[in-house]
């Protein structure tokens, strides 16, 4: 190997040189997985209106990184999960590539734990038992009467006018 090439870039790599120490090795790694994916999913065509050189491929993939380095390998392959699904529903927001839009896919969006039907912290008293219990067979019995013609509801008297 001949020393004239020193720490020179090649257009292969898509860091501005091989010392640059600006980012990790994560943030390197999963920005180009990232960008990798999104070639693979949206094909060339598309992924020409994201970035049209490999300078401009270089200079998206070092604005991302930081932010694609607070990701894992399981968290992405989520985000394309849940990508590839809304691509599959026809959801004309992810039509083509809006690195943002993708990255808002990792949020799981759950309600909020106020709205989640919680269970009593205490049993039910005796007395209030016995309450709904002496309630329902009133009702049952209101009910029968009023079937078999013994008795009406207050709503069905006829009005004394």
């Amino acid at each position: 190997m001949s020393s004239s090439q020193g720490n020179k870039p090649t257009s292969s790599t898509p860091w501005s040189t091989s010392t640059d120490n600006r980012f990790t090795e994560h943030e390197k790694s999963m920005a180009v997985m990232f960008f990798g994916r999104i070639q693979t999913i949206y094909g060339k065509g598309r992924c020409k209106s994201l970035f049209r050189t490999s300078d401009e491929l270089r200079v998206m993939r070092q604005e991302w990184a930081k932010t694609l380095g607070q990701f894992d390998a399981i968290t992405l392959e989520r985000i394309f999960g849940r990508l590839k699904q809304k691509l599959a529903e026809g959801d004309e927001a992810f039509r083509f590539p809006d690195v943002a839009q993708i990255l808002a896919l990792a949020v799981d969006h759950k309600r909020d734990p106020a709205h989640r039907i919680r269970k009593p912290g205490l049993p039910e008293p005796e007395w209030r038992r016995k309450q709904r219990y002496e309630c329902g067979r009133l009702a049952s019995k209101t009910c029968v009467a009023v079937l078999n013609g013994k008795a009406c509801f207050v709503e069905d008297k006829p009005s004394e006018k």
